[in-house]
């Protein structure tokens, strides 16, 4: 950043405290950006009314390079500036006095349009393709709209469009409360998931979100609320619909979220209190033990909703069965539950004579459990049930990290399931950035 605290050599000898004041600001390279959104900016550090011929105390040539940095660094917390120089001046009007200063910056625009497409493929022959299109500072006032498209053979489409804008501009300096900078954000979104490799039906999903962010010394905060239309259709002809609780449903809701502790309101077809809890633990012997469960109690005596039941298994969570085919079954498709827990131990090394390589080698073994929640029978009694009786899979393998990434190679076999568990023996390859 450049700053010239005066108009020629003689006034450069000033010191910090000689009297200064800023009487005028002037923005150059601003073709996309309204007057307005940068006058909001600028009149938070300087008053637009009562100056008067007497100077107050505070304003000196320090003051006056102060306020050049903090709207120095405001515009650049916008986003829509690739460089902001500023430079300080003798007044240009007739009637300055020997004191009064204009305040010049020099600003390049960012880019409007962006525009990315892309290609992925994972693991379990799930592959997409998408296209990402962004317009910034879409109406002058560091507005941003971006719409995107994804198609795939697991996620069959998917897009979203959204228009985000700052409701507070921030300071743009770093501190323990952050810069006390809010934005807002509006948005669609909808997808639809083919899942007839393990329950003969494709899932929709359209809806709405609107929400509030900031930051505070408590951290990052979010105020959202999110309206979703969810439906059920394709369903395969073989498919039983004995559990018919899987049909277009309506969900409202609005979220607090704080570290730990959520605080959640519902409204629509939507009857039940749900919590899941992971955790890890890892010891530098490359000893990793992790857990995770969930719990879904269905309300009102009615079954929980497809839509809305845990799902287990797969080469991310219980190695060496299919993924999403744990727990219950209808037939030939996997229902999901309303209860589940999965633990894991595993021991990475080094290969022999190559401590240094990225690939390692790995021994795991995985336990865990997915049922149905019955309201008319104890609870402690189904959880206890279902600690009692695991399905549990060992096997040997190779994992290469490539940050975030990791990639496994595994030989497994389960040594313990339950009759409607889809079990996979053998090779298994799994990629994902969260492993049990």
């Amino acid at each position: 950043m450049h700053q010239s605290p005066v108009a020629d050599s003689k006034e450069s000898l000033y010191s910090a405290d000689s009297p200064a004041r800023i009487t005028s600001v002037k923005i150059d390279g601003t073709p996309n950006t309204r007057t307005s959104f940068l006058a909001s900016i600028v009149n938070k550090h300087i008053p637009t009314n009562g100056m008067t011929s007497t100077l107050a105390p505070h304003e000196t040539l320090l003051n006056a390079l102060h306020t050049s940095r903090h709207i120095t660094a405001a515009l650049n917390s916008t986003g829509i500036f690739a460089s902001v120089t500023p430079t300080l001046e003798a007044s240009p009007s007739p009637y300055a006095a020997p004191y009064d200063y204009a305040l010049h910056f020099r600003v390049r625009e960012r880019g409007r349009f962006f525009l990315k497409t892309s290609t992925d493929i994972g693991s379990n022959n799930d592959g997409s393709a998408s296209i990402t299109a962004r317009i910034r500072n879409a109406f002058g006032g560091a507005e941003a709209i971006e719409g995107a498209l994804a198609f795939g053979n697991k996620t069959t489409r998917s897009g979203n469009l959204r228009c985000e804008w700052p409701v507070i501009v921030g300071t743009g300096e770093l501190s323990p409360n952050g810069d006390g900078s809010v934005r807002g954000e509006i948005g669609l979104f909808g997808l639809e998931k083919d899942e007839t490799w393990y329950a003969s039906i494709r899932e929709g999903i359209k809806g709405f979100r609107a929400c509030l962010r900031g930051h505070s010394v408590l951290g990052a905060h979010e105020l959202a609320y999110e309206a979703a239309i969810r439906h059920i259709k394709d369903i395969d002809p073989s498919a039983s619909l004995r559990s018919s609780q899987v049909w277009e449903e309506t969900q409202h809701s609005s979220k607090l979220n704080r570290s730990l502790d959520t605080l959640e309101h519902s409204e629509g077809d939507i009857r039940f209190p749900s919590l899941r809890a992971p955790g890890s633990y890892a010891l530098s012997t490359t000893i990793s033990l992790s857990a995770r469960s969930g719990f879904l109690c269905p309300l009102y005596g009615k079954p929980s909703l497809f839509n809305d039941r845990f799902q287990l298994g797969g080469p991310t969570s219980l190695r060496m069965f299919r993924p999403n085919e744990m727990g219950p079954r209808d037939k030939n498709d996997s229902v999901g539950g309303d209860i589940y827990w999965a633990a894991g131990a595993s021991i990475i090394g080094p290969l022999p004579r190559k401590p240094d390589w990225p690939l390692k080698a790995h021994l795991f073994v995985n336990a865990g459990r997915l049922d149905t929640y019955d309201t008319r029978k104890s609870s402690v009694e189904q959880i206890a049930r279902s600690l009692a009786t695991p399905s549990i899979s060992v096997g040997i393998g190779l994992v290469y990290m490539l940050n975030p990434v990791r990639v496994e190679l595994n030989f497994g076999v389960p040594i313990a399931a339950s009759v409607s568990d889809g079990v996979r023996k053998g090779v298994q390859v799994g990629i994902g950035m969260d492993f049990l």
